[in-house]
């Protein structure tokens, strides 16, 4: 049996979520949880393909259908991420998930389709070069302490000296979090996301996500 292409919007199932998490190249963009984040939250609708061979799941597109009043209707795999684009376990299911979304951006009228693959996956298309993707392997405290630049390091012991402190936790801190993110986006000029798009990633990540606040005395003056 050939490679079978359909829609996906409901969760991935168990053989999907294997997939992802066994698949050479897969991002966090792959997992079932940040398309859900961005339809949710912020009201786009979901475009994600899979594609299975025999039953089983052998390529994954999460992708997402966008109107803008400038660019006009288009896909992207992920917005609002660095990463995303087609998942397969051979040259031939990635080409069937980029002919299926080829056929699905057609019937949306979109006028073209941005895959941010970290690494390109199909030859002849179009690619931009102006992005680039810096990994850098975790150490221990002190590794990381010695390999930061000693203006930072002085920066970090001012902070310390001057009194701020770190708080971890999640929806209990959203608030103090979002006054912060809300001013300083008011600031820059730049419309500010509602604060259901932060309430949707810690329901969607409920073990990978936390918020941060930095204070001084009670204040809250920072926070990610």
């Amino acid at each position: 049996m050939g490679v079978m292409v359909h829609r996906f919007c409901g969760p991935w199932g168990i053989g999907s979520e294997a997939f992802v998490e066994g698949a050479s190249g897969a991002t966090l963009a792959h997992g079932r949880a940040w398309p859900s984040v961005i339809s949710g939250a912020l009201g786009h609708h979901d475009r994600s393909l899979i594609a299975e061979r025999d039953g089983e799941v052998c390529g994954i597109l999460p992708m997402m259908l966008l109107s803008h009043w400038l660019f006009g209707t288009f896909h992207v795999s992920l917005p609002w991420l660095d990463y995303g684009g087609v998942l397969a376990d051979n040259p031939e299911t990635a080409q069937e998930l980029l002919d299926a979304a080829t056929a699905q951006a057609r019937a949306d009228g979109a006028a073209f389709i941005e895959f941010r693959s970290v690494t390109p996956v199909f030859s002849g298309l179009v690619a931009r070069q102006d992005k680039v993707t810096f990994l850098l392997p975790l150490a221990d405290a002190d590794g990381v302490w010695r390999g930061l630049d000693a203006k930072v390091r002085n920066q970090v012991r001012k902070a310390q000296r001057a009194g701020l402190t770190c708080h971890f936790g999640r929806d209990e801190l959203l608030p103090d979090f979002y006054r912060v993110f809300a001013r300083n986006m008011r600031d820059l000029g730049t419309p500010v996301w509602g604060v259901a798009l932060f309430q949707k990633i810690l329901e969607a990540f409920p073990k990978t996500s936390e918020i941060a606040l930095i204070r001084l005395g009670d204040k809250v003056i920072g926070g990610g």
